[in-house]
């Protein structure tokens, strides 16, 4: 990322994908991310140049929930090892609780790289 005046200029990784997205409302990344907002994101796989291994906690990442198909923004808040291997915890920052499962790497599928809070900065 570099100024050029008053604009944000943003060099995309090559050869990875990546995908810009609005925000819902849905209030559980507040004040971070809130409706109307726009994040950037880096598509997160394994044999890419951004592995899940090099996520690391304080990251906003998205994955895949575990009994439902669609995807959750939230904030890794652990990130460990057990019998099946490695898992990340997530949390919404604007919930009490953290996400009541472990989440393994195949599952996460993007991390946001940049939020934008108006239509003007995109």
């Amino acid at each position: 990322m570099r100024l050029e005046g008053e604009r944000l200029v943003v060099e995309l990784l090559p050869d990875v994908r990546h995908r810009l997205l609005g925000v819902g409302n849905s209030g559980s990344e507040d004040p971070v991310m809130d409706d109307g907002s726009m994040c950037l994101m880096y598509e997160v796989k394994d044999n890419t140049p951004l592995t899940p291994e090099q996520l690391i906690v304080g990251d906003i990442a998205c994955y895949r929930h575990p009994d439902a198909n669609y995807l959750i923004r939230h904030r890794i808040v652990e990130k460990g090892w057990d019998e099946l291997g490695r898992y990340f915890r997530f949390k919404g920052d604007n919930n009490s609780k953290k996400d009541k499962w472990k989440v393994r790497s195949d599952a996460i599928e993007w991390v946001v790289v940049l939020i934008s809070y108006g239509v003007d900065d995109v």
